[in-house]
């Protein structure tokens, strides 16, 4: 097999890297040729042996993608034939003819899709949905892979490329839908209407569970770290106007106003009365603590979060 530029420059770059090791070696003290150590010797052979083994498992790998390629190539399944082509290329620019094999596909789809005088509707449609799918317009190539599943339900090709399509199609729509959640909580909370944002950031958190997205614990995670946020602020609020001057009435009005709000502590407190008898403990502690720190005299969350904490930590002993 003939060894590219690349990979020439691979092995030249591992030569020098082992050579400055044993340089280190050398200037520590570990390391001559004349007394060598058996620990320093075997530390160098190990690390010559891993260094090779790896480069050796990479041609192995980028050689195996470029052999199925070839086949899907051969088979005319031009989507995973491209995918493979792809990482192959990704891995070694000019591995063989990968980039002749990419041009060739991408040409005699272009050629299929333009071809409307067709009695082969399949063949059209597959070649259309392909450039939709490399051009980004993923709703088209649905469209397109639906007509040919009706056509062939066993097309193992299309199915793969049908499935893996719909799940990235809503995992962009469920991120977006997030990121619109998020951006509102994010406004409310620039403008010091953190209730409101914990209420935005809490919805997100109830979205984010419904759905099996990739994503939900990320946009979990996020949420509850603003709610932090926001609560930190709704404290700092709170102990301003216990600090208020008896001048400021009006003003210390309006703070308490804004850091207690009965009525969200309130639906707060219920929504953790819900989670807790359909046995979501822990989902109902974190809302019980959530209308506590919004309304610190809510005498009925603390007693239920007491009560709670207590149930886990008796199911923690038996």
């Amino acid at each position: 097999m003939l060894v590219t530029d690349r990979n020439k420059y691979k092995i030249i770059k591992l030569k020098v890297v082992i050579g400055l090791f044993l340089a280190m070696l050398s200037s520590a003290g570990g390391y001559c040729e004349s007394g060598e150590s058996a620990a320093s010797k075997k530390l160098r052979e190990e690390i010559i042996k891993k260094a090779m083994r790896r480069n050796y498992d990479q041609k192995t790998g980028v050689e195996n993608a470029y052999n199925q390629a070839l086949e899907d190539y051969s088979k005319k399944n031009y989507l995973r034939a491209t995918d493979g082509f792809k990482m192959v290329k990704n891995e070694r620019v000019s591995y063989k003819n990968t980039s002749f094999y990419l041009s060739d596909i991408k040409k005699t789809m272009k050629k299929s899709a333009k071809d409307e005088s067709t009695t082969e509707i399949e063949k059209t449609a597959y070649a259309k949905a392909y450039l939709a799918y490399y051009e980004g317009d993923l709703q088209e190539s649905l469209n397109q892979w639906e007509k040919i599943i009706c056509l062939d339900q066993e097309n193992p090709e299309i199915k793969e490329y049908l499935e893996k399509t719909k799940k990235f199609v809503y995992e962009m729509d469920f991120d977006k839908k997030m990121s619109e959640i998020d951006n509102a909580a994010s406004e409310q909370y620039k403008k010091k209407d953190y209730i409101s944002a914990v209420d935005s950031w809490e919805k997100m958190i109830e979205s984010a569970k419904k759905e099996n997205a990739a994503s939900s614990f990320d946009w979990i995670t996020k949420a509850r770290r603003q709610i932090e946020l926001a609560l930190e602020q709704v404290k700092k609020m709170r102990e301003a106007a216990k600090k208020a001057d008896n001048s400021k009435k009006e003003r210390t009005a309006k703070v308490e106003k804004a850091a207690v709000d009965v009525e969200s502590a309130e639906k707060y407190y219920n929504q953790g009365l819900v989670c807790y008898a359909q046995g979501k403990i822990t989902d109902a502690i974190r809302l019980w603590d959530l209308s506590i720190r919004l309304n610190p005299e809510h005498p009925k969350a603390k007693k239920a979060r007491e009560t709670a904490e207590s149930e886990i930590a008796r199911a923690e002993t038996k």
